[in-house]
This record gives C-alpha cells, structure tokens and sequence, in this order.
C-alpha cells in the first residue's frame, strides 16, 4: 500500500474516532456553555443565534485540535504545533475556566515532545497541567496522562528526581481510580527513571520495561493508524532504551529480540514520514 494510500484511510479513520469523541463530548460542552456567567448576565442559552455562534466557534477550535492531530500521524511537527497554537487562541475565547484550554496546551506539549523539543514540550505541558488541576483538582485521574508525559519530558531534560516525582503521582492516580489506559507509557516512563537508580534491582527495572513493551505491542498491532505518532516514538523509545539497558547489564539474550521489534516500528514511522 503506498504511502498515499495509507494517508488516506488513516484520515478516514482518524475522522471517525473524532467523531465518536465529538459526540461523546457534546453532551458535557452544552452544560458548560449553559453554565457559563457570560450567557447569564448576556444572552440565554436558548437563544438560537447564540448557540450557532458558540458552536461555529468551537467547531472552529476542534477543527484546529484535528488538523494538529492528524500532522503528528503523519510526522509533520511543525505543522501540528501551528494548528496547536491556534488552537490555543481559539480556546482562549472561551474564558479562563475552559476545558479546551487545556487540551490545547496538552496537545502543543506533545507536539513539542515529537520535535523533542523538552523544553517547550515542559512549558506547554506545565501550563495544561495547571488549568487540568483547576478544573479538576489535584487528585483527579484526568491529570494522569499529563503526568506521564511531563515525567517522560524532565527525564529527557535529565530531571531525575522531578521525573520520578510526577511518575509517582501519575501511577497513584491511576491506582486509585483503577483505570489502566495509558499503562504502556506510564510503566515505560517508570522503567526509565528505575533504570538509572542504583537501589532498584534489575528484575524490577526489566519487569517494567517487559510490561511496557507487551502493552506498547498490542496497541501497536490493533490500532496503529488511530496511535499518534508520540505514542508510537514512545515505543520505538522504549525499545532502544530497553535494549540499551539490556546490553549494559550483559543481557544479550534478549537484545536481538527486541532489536527486530524496534525495526518494525521504525519501519512503520518511517512510511509515513513526510517532509514538511
């Protein structure tokens, strides 16, 4: 299948699973814009012209969200970080209390993380971070996956102490609300941080990276084209990190194992890299 191809049916289904989300997001949007003080002290939330302006423009936002989104599929970063940003302003429309707010800024941060620009990555992150725990509180399982990645992105900023400190929190947070989406990033993001702590033993530091890579795998094999490609670098990442790992430790039984599931990723990236 050519690469044109592949672009195609991974935009179809790209659009669907927006579409699912949409639908499954309108419900709690409509009771946020009639809860807003703006339609109280202004205009009812009945008022048909009212609610076609609220819905052209966040239609407007989410058509940024997904423009921003599909660039990452497709490994164009800089594209997707426009879209972000854009995104960004757009949401800024819709007061200081929005949700969308943070997804945009959520977004951004992982666009950067794919440029592997940690340090934008960390200041986009941050700022979602902030507004989630605003509308959330601190203790709310929403935050986890914005931990995950904030943790991944001190790491690669060689932040040790402050990467472990939100991949705590993260892991609590998914203990407590015994949800475990989003475990292959989580635990990949664990065995890294393990990896360099001289008290941990190696069993414990492979368990993670071995439970990680078995996530990471069946993700990859069921739905790669709806995986965005921060996910999929993730695992690429986990791989070479976990071989790397591997070779110091004079594991070499495992390394050409892991080596042959990292080309495949590799490979995979690489058919839908496109020059931006």
């Amino acid at each position: 299948m050519g690469l044109q191809k592949k672009q195609e049916n991974l935009r179809r289904k790209s659009k669907l699973f927006f579409l699912i989300c949409n639908l499954l997001w309108a419900g709690p949007l409509l009771f946020t814009l009639s809860a807003c003080n703006s339609l109280d002290n202004q205009i009812s939330a009945s008022d048909p012209s009212h609610l076609s302006d609220q819905w052209k423009a966040h239609n407007e936002w989410w058509e940024s969200i997904e423009d921003g989104d599909f660039a990452l599929y497709v490994r164009q970063p800089e594209k997707s970080i426009q879209y972000f940003e854009q995104a960004i302003k757009q949401a800024n429309s819709f007061g200081q209390a929005d949700p969308r707010r943070a997804k945009s800024y959520v977004s951004l941060g992982r666009a950067y993380m794919e440029k592997s620009d940690f340090q934008k990555a960390h200041d986009a992150l941050t700022k979602g971070l902030e507004l989630q725990e605003k509308l959330h509180g601190k203790d709310s399982n929403e935050l986890s996956g914005t931990l995950t990645d904030l943790a991944l992105v001190e790491f690669n900023l060689h932040k040790l102490k402050e990467a472990k400190a939100l991949s705590d929190r993260s892991i609590e947070l998914k203990k407590v609300a015994k949800d475990s989406s989003g475990s292959s990033e989580m635990k990949y993001v664990r065995g890294l941080i393990l990896s360099q702590s001289k008290d941990v033993k190696n069993e414990i530091v492979s368990e993670n990276f071995e439970s990680a890579i078995k996530d990471f795998s069946v993700d990859f094999e069921n739905k790669k084209l709806l995986l965005d490609t921060v996910g999929l670098k993730n695992y690429a990442n986990c791989l070479d990190r976990y071989s790397i790992w591997l070779s110091a430790q004079k594991q070499t039984a495992k390394v050409d194992t892991i080596k042959k599931k990292l080309e495949s990723v590799e490979r995979y990236l690489n058919e839908f890299e496109t020059k931006s």
